[in-house]
């Protein structure tokens, strides 16, 4: 994703520090942030489990960078070695990173909120929402809702018209509080073709 300054910020699923597997069958490091300037230069800014097994900072950062009202980088991982997630496994984290590279965990997912978050976005509200692709009640995921005391971002508009005009074309306001539309459908469907 390219920040407000111009550079461009993502991840690296694998990679890192090698020797440090994040799954058994991986290819070894768990993950980097990196920022790469218009020009081309390239900067390792984070790179994950640099400590080695536990993460306490999780591991593989498998979706998108956003850049929050607040200037600061938020993402998910879908490894986390400390959570003691069961099952089937590792089960993630929330992170927020600042634009010099300092990482925050700001929550590490327990499989009852759900396991392995892949996608983060910030509404109106200022909260961070998102899915999981397992755990929750049945293994089926969850949605989930981040609140880090941002507040609501709204910019009110006057609207076109001069001063004293009648009451009807005044300021009007309102919080746009997030709406989603999730559809889900049965794994059948998405697996095997309907035949007629």
């Amino acid at each position: 994703m390219q920040a407000a300054n111009g550079d461009f910020y993502g991840t690296t699923v694998w990679g890192g520090i090698s020797g440090t597997p994040c799954q058994a069958n991986g290819p070894g490091g768990c993950g980097t942030i990196f920022k790469i300037t218009p020009g081309g230069t390239l900067t390792t800014l984070y790179t994950f489990c640099r400590q080695g097994p536990p993460c306490a900072d999780g591991g593989l950062p498998n979706g998108p960078l956003i850049q929050a009202t607040d200037g600061n980088f938020y993402g998910t991982t879908i490894a986390d070695a400390t959570s003691g997630c069961t099952p089937p496994g590792p089960c993630g984290t929330i992170f927020r990173m600042t634009p010099s590279g300092k990482l925050t965990t700001l929550h590490v997912f327990n499989y009852t909120d759900g396991s392995e978050p892949r996608l983060l976005m910030q509404a109106t509200d200022g909260d961070f929402y998102g899915p999981t692709t397992g755990g929750g009640a049945n293994d089926f995921g969850t949605l989930f809702r981040l609140s880090t005391g941002l507040g609501p971002f709204l910019k009110f508009m006057r609207p076109a018209g001069k001063v004293g005009q009648t009451p009807e074309s005044s300021v009007k306001a309102s919080l746009v509080l997030p709406a989603f539309l999730f559809v889900v459908l049965p794994q059948a469907s998405l697996l095997s073709p309907t035949r007629s």
